[in-house]
């Protein structure tokens, strides 16, 4: 029996969205790979004169984060943790002066950073957080502390504030390359990581590190994106650790990513690259450091922060444009390609499971040709709090709502950013984060401070 072109007609409007969404992906990838050629062959050619020309002179351009924290007149350490797997991970300590350095005397509060990002994300949004004595005498009245003024980087406000703060650098950033075994510049087999190692071998490793300097029980746990991501694999895995992070603070909650426009890395084919490349992918190079250039330039500014926002994940009205050389300049930091894969089978697969290695490989490494899922019902944790933003372009509409199905517990605090505009990376670079978020964190915190816990629903 021949097909009619009536059942055609219907076949394809019960399918509508699927071609929609198909045309979309297309539309978005042509885009992407027009764009980019024409961009890097723009900053890639420019006269070197051009690209002396400065919009600004910054002291925050080209400092990494040792030197960042020093120059707000905090004193650094710097400490080495190394894991069960043998990676040698850089974790700094902002030590403020005017607290007592007495061990249990200043709750530890790590913060971890998204992918190929690092540290100074949570330093440099704004210029300022200098040491401030009048804001450390106040830490016990937030009324009286201007988040809008004082509040924007995270790390040094939480450090004003009076607590233990810990910066930690996941491996395969420029800041923790290290190996007991191998060397990264020459060894595929120390990029062969993903999340899942972050999650189950570098987090316990920095927790543990952590309550053994400070004597403490337990530790606040700050993540954003990718530092999500391997908190929530880590207490749905071991549960345990609820009594280790009090509490869970998730900036843009990378879980669910059903709905996630981060295209490219969400085709398989392209996850099937990367997983075959099994290297280092987007570390600090000559060509980022050429578009931090670039960007600092006041003839292209206008045209990096648009092509930025768009490609990167941020709101551009809410961020001041003269920090982007700083931002590219930080960012990207490197991770492993397997780890961009992972990344991306979550967003296809639309389920928070473990790296899937193919069937063979799975076999060997969790007994099954399949990969497991992340069971978030097991988290027993009534210590966790979700920060999300409503134009959030990596943890689309939707996609913290099937998060906070999964889970089984009573969140201490369910907090959408009130910015209409309010996207991924806009947690850490938007000017406005003491005003919107720092504050609310801030007040969180304070719960912990002493041992109170109380719901702020």
């Amino acid at each position: 029996m021949g097909i009619k072109a009536l059942d055609i007609v219907k076949w394809y409007h019960g399918h509508e969205f699927f071609f929609h969404w198909i045309h979309r992906e297309i539309k978005i990838v042509q885009m992407t790979m027009m764009m980019l050629p024409i961009f890097f062959l723009l900053f890639i050619s420019l006269p070197s004169h051009l690209l002396s020309l400065s919009i600004y002179e910054d002291q925050d351009y080209g400092r990494l984060v040792p030197d960042v924290i020093k120059s707000r007149g905090f004193e650094l350490e710097t400490h080495q943790v190394i894991t069960d797997d043998s990676y040698i991970l850089t974790v700094f300590r902002i030590v403020n002066p005017l607290a007592p350095k007495t061990p249990k005397s200043l709750k530890p509060v790590v913060l971890s950073h998204g992918l190929v990002g690092s540290g100074n994300d949570f330093l440099v949004t704004t210029p300022g957080g200098d040491l401030n004595e009048t804001i450390y005498k106040n830490r016990k009245d937030l009324d009286n502390v201007d988040f809008d003024k004082d509040g924007n980087n995270l790390g040094f406000i939480l450090a004003n504030l009076g607590y233990d703060v810990w910066l930690l650098q996941s491996r395969g950033t420029y800041y923790s390359l290290g190996h007991q075994i191998y060397d990264a510049d020459k060894d595929a087999e120390y990029w062969q990581f993903t999340f899942d190692d972050m999650a189950l071998s570098d987090a316990p490793a920095v927790i543990g590190h952590i309550l053994n300097v400070t004597q403490r029980e337990d530790v606040a746990w700050i993540g954003h994106s990718q530092g999500t991501s391997t908190m929530f694999a880590l207490l749905a895995d071991r549960p345990e650790y609820s009594k280790k992070v009090k509490p869970f603070i998730a900036l843009g909650p990378a879980v669910r990513m059903d709905n996630s426009r981060a295209s490219i890395v969400g085709f398989p084919f392209v996850q099937d690259l990367l997983i075959t490349a099994g290297h280092r992918c987007f570390g600090p190079s000559f060509l980022t450091r050429k578009f931090a250039k670039f960007c600092e330039n006041p003839i292209f500014n206008k045209i990096c922060a648009q092509l930025s926002g768009v490609l990167l994940g941020f709101d551009k009205k809410m961020i001041n444009e003269t920090r982007l050389p700083i931002y590219v300049w930080n960012d990207p930091s490197g991770t492993s390609c397997w780890n961009l894969a992972h990344f991306g089978q979550i967003i296809h697969n639309k389920q928070f499971k473990k790296m899937d290695y193919g069937w063979r490989k799975n076999l060997e490494r969790y007994g099954s040709v399949h990969p497991p899922k992340y069971d978030l019902a097991k988290i027993d944790s009534p210590d966790i709090a979700l920060f999300y933003g409503p134009a959030d372009t990596t943890v689309g509409a939707g996609d913290v709502d099937k998060l906070i199905d999964e889970l089984q517990v009573d969140l201490l605090l369910d907090y959408e950013i009130p910015a209409p505009n309010w996207n991924h990376l806009d947690h850490i670079f938007s000017s406005q984060t003491g005003l919107y978020q720092n504050n609310v964190i801030a007040l969180l915190l304070d719960q912990y401070r002493d041992g109170q816990i109380k719901s702020m629903n």
